[in-house]
């Protein structure tokens, strides 16, 4: 986020993972929600996509997945 501008609107691909450590995308999600920023996070779900690590941040106003 700039400060200068205000919030970004972003679109985050490969968003939902096993939150193990090498697989940033839903930590990435969590970052940038909590700077302010709006977030389309995407996964396509197979093998390394876990719907269950983006739950925390379903409900966040600024997020949509």
């Amino acid at each position: 986020m700039d400060l200068a501008t205000g919030p970004e609107r972003l679109l985050k691909e490969g968003a939902a993972d096993r939150r193990r450590p090498g697989f940033i995308g839903s930590a990435l999600v969590r970052e940038l929600l909590s700077r302010g920023d709006e977030v389309l996070a995407v996964d396509k779900l197979t093998y390394a996509g876990v719907e269950a690590s983006l739950t925390e941040v379903a409900d966040h106003p600024a997020s949509a997945s």
